[in-house]
């Protein structure tokens, strides 16, 4: 699994109530990943990263 996250709360998770897609239909509990800790994960370096281009955006 790969966790991108920007943001100031190291882990968290979006709830389902509103979508269509939910935890159940993939077998996960409310609670399943509660377990989870930051330091249960490890980084890893992807090397440098693809500066975004113009190209990046358009439709071809």
């Amino acid at each position: 699994m790969f966790l991108s996250d920007g943001g100031n709360i190291a882990l968290t998770a979006q709830n389902d109530a509103d979508t269509t897609a939910k935890y159940a239909d993939l077998g996960f509990g409310p609670h399943d990943l509660g377990a989870l800790k930051v330091t249960d994960f490890e980084v890893v370096d992807l090397g440098k990263p693809i500066p975004l281009t113009d190209d990046c955006f358009l439709n071809k």
